[in-house]
């Protein structure tokens, strides 16, 4: 198994509480599993909460086999997933949100309507607010009203970004308008085909927003990642790399595949 210097690793396991891990699981798919055993076991633990617990949840390729993994246990009636009160980590500037590629449609095609979670519990970033200022402030000030965030599951993009905190992002900032770097613009334009142009910005939490959490869980698959894991979990704590502010974070665990954990030192 890679190992990361000075980080506690263990095998996949689902019986176990993570505090500040790296796990390491045997393919992408138990990597989903792990991580919908996990949401799962939130449920169990927040079941006499009347509000019910509040779960970020990523976009992607890499979250939608944990998705798929989240309906399955929904329709064996593992879990009553419709008391998950769901956000979206970020937004297009300029999406609505009836945009096919707009992020708030995803959470409801992959999350509220496989989990049968009313819509009215998802809360989600307006791309197409016009002042995109306010409606960062308001839904900052949205998830603190709620109770705060419970748990947040993030992915990570290719040059560090976690949500859409591209570097340069600082562990101070919270949701706010900024600018998509050209890799991200790149990777997104399969999502806007011509004549749409890709968005050069994007409503994102921030790194203090994702800070605030009671738990992190950033899940990473694929060889394609490997470098850019590595840099976060063992480079300098830099918003070069803005995934390696979280780890600071009380509870922060990295749920990755082989091919993902081959870039450790």
């Amino acid at each position: 198994m890679p190992l990361y210097p000075g980080i506690r690793h263990r095998a996949c396991s689902n019986n176990e509480e993570a505090v500040l891990d790296v796990i390491v699981c045997p393919d992408a798919q138990r990597v989903a599993e792990e991580c919908a055993d996990r949401v799962m076991a939130l449920l169990e633990r927040s079941k006499n909460d009347s509000r019910g617990p509040r779960v970020g949840f990523p976009t992607g390729k890499t979250p939608l086999p944990f998705f798929a993994a989240l309906a399955d246990r929904h329709s064996q009636g593992a879990a009553v997933t419709e008391r998950i009160r769901p956000f979206a980590l970020d937004e297009y500037r300029g999406a609505a949100r009836t945009h096919p590629s707009s992020f708030a449609l995803f959470l409801v095609t992959h999350v509220v309507k496989p989990l049968a979670i009313p819509s009215a519990s998802a809360l989600v970033l307006d791309g197409a607010a016009v002042d995109a200022d306010a409606e960062c402030a308001r839904y900052e000030r949205a998830l603190a009203a709620d109770g705060g965030i419970e748990l947040a599951v993030l992915g990570l993009g290719a040059n560090g970004h976690v949500a859409f905190n591209e570097p340069g992002s600082v562990a101070t900032s919270i949701t706010r308008v900024l600018a998509l770097t050209p890799e991200s613009r790149a990777a997104a334009r399969s999502d806007f085909p011509p004549p749409e142009r890709v968005p050069t910005e994007a409503l994102s939490v921030g790194i203090a927003t994702l800070m605030s959490a009671r738990a992190l869980i950033l899940i990473v698959t694929g060889a394609s990642k490997a470098a850019i894991l590595a840099r976060a979990l063992t480079g300098p704590k830099s918003p070069d790399v803005p995934a390696s502010l979280l780890r600071d974070h009380p509870s922060f665990t990295v749920l990755a595949d082989p091919a993902a954990a081959a870039g450790a030192p």
